[in-house]
């Protein structure tokens, strides 16, 4: 692995390992009292190869389908990025969990390169084909309200939503509009 690298691995590793200010905190509660407790998903970074665990189905773009080799249901995108994209300053991936966001699953690290695995998201709004279809005035407000609520979230990270597009619009087969 080279070095800027492993640096930016061991900054991120210090940075997840830093006690967090945006959760409350949960007393312990018994099973019996039905009370939920939040749970804080973790992200993983795997310093293998994806191949290990994904099988190639196909190219989608700038992202590869692929499907978990312990799962034979679920499909995940592969996408290859910079050591930068990923652990910049400060590493803020891992904090991305909003309901209008794609997933990001895993990180993997093989030599220099580094893959995000993402959920699979079906169909592009760049994909559908609007002129041929007539919308309600129903149906726009919800996909807007939709993609609104994760450009929101994404700008109260300060992050920056200038790049965002029709391609960045995704729907799932459960009807789901996410940013991706």
């Amino acid at each position: 692995m080279s070095q800027p690298v492993h640096r930016r691995l061991k900054k991120a590793k210090a940075f997840l390992g830093r006690p967090s200010n945006d959760t409350n905190d949960v007393r312990s509660t018994s099973t019996d009292s039905g009370a939920p407790e939040k749970v804080r998903r973790m992200l993983r970074i795997l310093l293998k190869s994806p191949w290990d665990d994904f099988s190639y189905i196909r190219h989608l773009d700038q992202t590869m389908l692929a499907l978990r080799k312990a799962s034979s249901f679920q499909l995940a995108e592969i996408r290859e990025v910079s050591s930068f994209d990923v652990l910049g300053d400060p590493p803020i991936l891992p904090h991305v969990q909003h309901p209008n966001i794609a997933t990001l699953y895993d990180i993997y690290c093989d030599d220099d390169r580094i893959f995000l695995i993402t959920e699979h998201l079906e169909v592009s709004f760049a994909q559908l084909k609007f002129q041929e279809y007539e919308l309600e005035e129903r149906a726009i407000a919800t996909i807007l309200a939709e993609v609104l609520k994760g450009v929101a979230y994404i700008s109260s990270l300060r992050l920056s939503c200038k790049n965002l597009s029709q391609k960045n619009v995704w729907l799932s087969l459960d009807g789901e509009i996410k940013l991706g």
